[in-house]
Order: C-alpha cells, then sequence, then structure tokens
C-alpha cells in the first residue's frame, strides 16, 4: 500500500497452517521525532521477530511468546524523520512486512537520504 511522502506498507505471508500470526502496527511521536512499532503475538506459539532498520543497517531481534505485546521504538532525528524497517519471523520464510515512510511534523524537512536505495525483499 502506498501514499503520500514515501508511505508505504507491504505485507507478505502465507495462509498455511504453520503461519505466523503477527498484528504489527507503528505510531508517530512527533514530539520527540520517533516511531514506535508494536507488535503482538496472536498465535499458540512463540516468535523470534527480526526487525531490520534499512537505515542503520542493523537488525534487532526479539523473542514474543504466545499473545506477548512489545513495543519498539527508534528515534529518527538522524534519517530527518524518515524511516523503513522490515520484519520477518524465523519460524515463517514466507512471513515479511514492511514500514517505511516519513514523519511529519508541520516543519521543513530534507528529501530522504536513502532515496535511490534498496532493502533487499
Amino acid at each position: 500500500m502506498y501514499g503520500p511522502n514515501g508511505f508505504l506498507r507491504s505485507y507478505r505471508g502465507s495462509i498455511s497452517r504453520n503461519r505466523a500470526n503477527i498484528e504489527i502496527t507503528s505510531t508517530y511521536n512527533t514530539a520527540s521525532f520517533s516511531i514506535a512499532v508494536n507488535m503482538i503475538n496472536q498465535g499458540t506459539a512463540p516468535y523470534k521477530v527480526y526487525i531490520l532498520n534499512a537505515y542503520t543497517k542493523k537488525t534487532v531481534a526479539y523473542e514474543l511468546k504466545p499473545k506477548e505485546n512489545l513495543t519498539r521504538s527508534w528515534p529518527l532525528a538522524a534519517s530527518f524523520g524518515w524511516y523503513d524497517f522490515v520484519v520477518e519471523v524465523n519460524s515463517d520464510s514466507s512471513f515479511q512486512q514492511r514500514l517505511a515512510g516519513h514523519v511529519e511534523t508541520g516543519k521543513d524537512s530534507m528529501s530522504d537520504p536513502a532515496i535511490g536505495t534498496s532493502v533487499a525483499e
């Protein structure tokens, strides 16, 4: 799903019985110039979730127990409010969600510093 100013949400997965069942949402905090990604394991098995930050090229991993809710925040000053995250799960190679875009504050901003680069999908 595409929107203005680089907004992107992409979803990939399976309808198989062993699919990952994780709800992922994001919220902006314009006061702290950050984004929070919230993950809820709606399944009955634990998942190891990996989040790649395309701007820092760093991946973080979290273990999500069944029904567990986890929120992780990232500051966006270094990328001028731009973000690009790819979320994957160790137990389901078909699962991938991507969240990308820009936090709008109403102030002047910079062009996307990663324009023209891509994240492997």
